[in-house]
Order: C-alpha cells, then structure tokens, then sequence
C-alpha cells in the first residue's frame, strides 16, 4: 500500500512540474497580441481592385493607412449573399501587413448596396486576426468600413 501511494504521489508532483513548465513556456513564447480599432474606405480602381485609406489604432498610437484589395473570387449564395475572397495590403507607419480573407455581403433593400462582414488572417507582416464590417456599394464602387482585431507586428 506504501508503495502504491509513494508511486501516486510521485506522479502527481511530476504532472504538477511538467504542467507548470509548459504554462511558463508557453506564457513566455507567446507572441503579444496588440488590439486593433480603426476604420476607412475604399474606391474601385477596376472590376477587382479597390485602394483606399483610413485610421487605425495599435498599441495606443493611431496611424493613417492606405489600403490596396484584391479580389480573388466571387460566388453568389442562393439566398442573395456574395461570398466573396479577398487580400488586403494595409502601410501604416513603418509597418505593412498582408491579409488573406473571407467575405459576405448580404444585401440590403437598396439596390447594389450590401452589408460587408469580412474575416482577415494576417499572412505576412506580422500574425493575427482582423475583422471588418462596413458597407460595399457596387454601383458605385466604394466601401467603408469599421476594422477590429488584434496583431502581432513584431514577428
């Protein structure tokens, strides 16, 4: 019995050591993540490019940004909605960050208008997520948008 509880003890203080070691290394090996708030537009410069600008806050300073999209795939949803791929290439100080991203548009009671809701993962630049919702009028071939997330720019 002695030795059944001595056994029971010593792996429990070796699950103890072994889980506090891996919360420390992974405390310290994960990467800050800074919020991001901000917002902008932009402008059709073809059928599958918009640039545009706007501001953006991180890590407690705000920054002017020019934007540049591309859009990479279109598909129309059976209820209206496009679903829509996208990359976006944010310059903001001396920071640049490249997205990939899935969109929907959703349609409002206004034609060529549509509610935009887009999910970004940063692929270059840094790591993190992004999210936009804003507004795309087709006709007019302009966005605006709010943009939330938080990025490491430090990788």
């Amino acid at each position: 019995m002695r030795s059944c509880t001595r056994t029971l003890t010593a792996l429990w203080i070796a699950a103890v050591v072994v889980l506090s070691c891996a919360a420390l290394v992974t405390a310290k090996g994960s990467p800050r993540m800074d919020p991001v708030a901000g917002g902008g537009e932009t402008w059709a410069i073809s059928p599958y490019e918009f640039a545009g600008g706007g501001q953006i806050i991180i890590r407690d300073q705000q920054y002017e940004f020019s934007a540049y999209t591309v859009v990479m795939d279109i598909r129309p949803g059976d209820d209206g909605t496009l679903h829509v791929r996208t990359s976006h290439t944010f310059r903001f100080g001396e920071y640049m960050i490249v997205t990939d991203d899935e969109a929907v548009a959703d349609p409002t009671d206004t034609p060529g208008l549509y509610v935009l809701n887009s999910n970004m993962q940063v692929i270059t630049g840094g790591r993190g997520r992004l999210h936009a919702h804003g507004f795309i009028d087709l006709l007019a071939g302009h966005t605006s948008f709010e943009l939330r997330g938080a990025v490491n720019l430090d990788d």
